[in-house]
């Protein structure tokens, strides 16, 4: 073979080994699938409804900003509203995604926790709220609090009540990892831990039995000078079924009140529930779809422009994650592979969300801290609000009535002189 042969064939292979090359690394500039997995039918379908149209809106905005070096496609499934529904479902938006959003439920995100990995991607729950989800994996992210932080919000607020310190205090809890988590955690710090607990089976259509060992645990002498708490652990069906059956067995009386989890807040419950929803307290992240903050009112006014009506707290939480996902793609040094997204979810900083400041613990928890909320007329009222007004009003009536006391001084000293 001649030199000038010789030459030609190391061109070749040459040529042949970038083109494998190119192949095994995909461009920086061809778009990257994120797949998600949420619950589109079934109980849960409001979560994932909501959930997914924040997302397609944030989806937009991550692709519209110049600093994202990447352009994001989603590939959206339906996880049926169950466990093994979502695991199927993650096998498909999982193939060949660089990053997967999805357990929207804490009994989806525990299935899909295993399998994001052991196929090294990362998962970002936008709702799932188990203690069990903390530190599950290291690809395992959530921008929602854990139900340990709603049971610290609602442990100091029965603690500092003097008229809400129960005289009994029980749980009511839906026998799956998200009842069972919240139970767990307001039993550690309630003052006194819960009097009794009484379990059901999630999916129980017939809470009868159960409400009636609820209200037994109960002092035979209903004193209206001491509060009765039933604190239900259950989410979408369960809990709008357990609250009701309260309800109807007579559990409200000025002095008997209702504590729920931060599911109270889904559409479903709440429209479900109408009027026995009232009086209910629970403890959620902050969420004000009136706030004149960013990116809160920048995010309600394009919500309302695209869907007619404001976002919920799921909405909300749909727009962040793929928000935090765009801001995980710049932190990051490459976008080539989902061990970029990883190095990028790691050196998020206090990113700014329209459900308020984001920030991981190593436990893939983020750093969150709960309010407390309460359903007056059918509306969610922020209480620390509430209660930042009606001071503020009785201030300014003291002040109103100083200022009459003192004018009428003035006149009777003038009358006098």
């Amino acid at each position: 073979m001649t030199m000038m042969k010789i030459k030609r064939s190391l061109q070749t292979v040459a040529t042949v080994a970038l083109a494998g090359l190119a192949l095994a690394c995909p461009s920086s500039d061809e778009a990257k699938k994120i797949g998600v997995v949420l619950p589109l039918s079934g109980e849960d379908v409001t979560y994932g409804e909501s959930i997914r149209e924040g997302l397609e809106l944030g989806l937009d905005e991550v692709n519209a900003r110049s600093e994202v070096p990447v352009q994001f496609t989603i590939d959206v499934q339906d996880s049926k509203s169950s466990p093994e529904g979502a695991a199927e479902a993650y096998r498909v938006a999982a193939s060949e995604a660089i990053a997967v959003i999805g357990g929207a439920t804490s009994p989806e995100a525990l299935a899909l926790a295993p399998l994001a990995d052991s196929d090294q991607k990362v998962l970002l729950s936008p709702t799932a709220s188990s203690p069990e989800l903390s530190r599950v994996s290291q690809w395992f992210y959530r921008i929602f609090p854990s139900s340990e932080a709603e049971a610290v919000a609602m442990s100091r607020f029965l603690n500092d009540k003097t008229w809400l310190q129960p005289e009994v205090a029980v749980a009511l809890i839906a026998d799956e990892p998200y009842g069972r988590g919240a139970a767990d955690s307001l039993g550690e710090v309630l003052d006194g831990g819960f009097d009794a607990e009484v379990t059901f089976p999630a999916g129980t259509a017939d809470l009868t039995a159960q409400i009636d060992e609820v209200l037994a645990a109960f002092p035979q002498r209903d004193d209206p000078e001491k509060a009765r708490v039933v604190f239900v652990a259950a989410r979408g069906g369960d809990l709008f079924r357990a609250i009701s059956g309260l309800r109807t067995a007579g559990f409200n009386a000025n002095h008997h009140w209702v504590f729920a989890t931060s599911a109270l807040a889904s559409p479903f419950v709440m429209s479900n529930l109408g009027v026995d929803a009232n009086r209910v307290f629970f403890a959620q992240g902050a969420f004000d779809v009136e706030s004149e903050e960013e990116p809160m009112k920048s995010f309600v006014a394009a919500y309302e422009l695209r869907y007619g009506r404001k976002p919920d707290l799921y909405a909300a939480h749909g727009y962040d994650a793929i928000h935090v996902l765009g801001q995980a793609s710049i932190e990051a040094p490459n976008v080539q592979f989902p061990s970029d997204i990883l190095t990028g979810m790691r050196s998020i900083s206090n990113y700014q969300g329209a459900t308020g400041n984001i920030q991981f613990r190593e436990s893939g928890d983020v750093q969150k801290f709960a309010r407390m909320f309460y359903v007056d007329d059918g509306e969610i009222v922020d209480y620390q609000e509430w209660e930042e007004e009606r001071q503020k009003e009785r201030a300014d009536r003291m002040r109103e009535l100083q200022r009459r006391q003192e004018e009428l001084n003035r006149r009777l000293n003038a009358v006098e002189n």
